[in-house]
């Protein structure tokens, strides 16, 4: 089980001694966009812990001046095994392993952060024939209260174009619509020559990733729709939406 932290030596030759205490100096996002910096060993741990089959991405980066973003990831799928994913900077390919051994997943995600030697080698890894961007899918917004749930991710397409998703159920739905609909799912479609006037709507420069941008965005605009933000700002995407089951 992932409830005590791993058994790291304490080895010079292998990186810093490992503390529970230790301060990670990396930046977390998990399930909802959820955010946490410079995150102690135990509480990555425990946000390992609270992954349930299916959740989101727990998306591990550098937060100090490490050059080309690196990142790990870890999701744990439906059907109990996990997948990892790490990309060393934006000008290398990202390589992907999976595992159903909970604990490794946890000793190479805790390595990986502290720089310890040989996290590379606890996993088979093969490289993924995907963008240098890494990211393939984000969750922007998972909300549940009396009105239902509202949850928004954003995913990457084959041609490169990106697809904002959201899916609302419950009492919010009927109370905007009509008595007896209870389900309201839309989306908004960003083609590839688009991708540069959304990155910079959002506030992000012409080398940032979109994925990425319109995560730092939800965050910093929590529950808002970034979809209809771009079509506000006059970026062109094109938007389709359902109502009822």
């Amino acid at each position: 089980m992932l409830g005590d932290p791993p058994v790291i030596p304490d080895d010079p030759g292998d990186g810093p001694p490992y503390e529970p205490v230790t301060l990670l100096g990396i930046g977390i996002t998990c399930q909802g966009c959820a955010r946490f910096e410079d995150p102690s060993v135990d509480l990555l741990v425990d946000l390992l812990r609270t992954r349930a089959p299916g959740d989101a991405y727990l998306i591990l980066e550098r937060v100090d001046d490490t050059p080309g973003d690196p990142f790990i990831q870890a999701l744990a799928d439906p059907d109990g095994s996990w997948v990892v994913e790490y990309r060393n900077s934006q000008d290398e390919p990202v390589f992907h392993a999976e595992t159903r051994d909970a604990d490794l997943v946890r000793q190479v995600l805790v390595e990986w952060c502290l720089g310890l030697a040989g996290w590379h080698d606890r996993l088979t890894w093969t490289e993924l024939d995907l963008p240098i961007t890494g990211l393939i899918r984000v969750d922007l917004l998972d909300q549940r209260g009396l009105a239902g749930w509202q949850s928004l991710s954003a995913r990457r397409r084959d041609d490169g174009g990106v697809v904002i998703e959201g899916h609302d159920l419950g009492q919010g739905v009927e109370d905007a619509f009509s008595t007896g609909n209870r389900e309201y799912e839309w989306a908004w479609s960003i083609a590839p020559e688009t991708i540069p006037a959304a990155v910079s709507a959002l506030g992000g420069s012409s080398d940032d990733d979109l994925l990425r941008r319109l995560r730092s965005w939800s965050v910093g605009h929590p529950g808002k729709d970034p979809g209809s933000f771009l079509k506000e700002v006059g970026v062109p995407v094109g938007f389709w939406n359902r109502i009822g089951d």
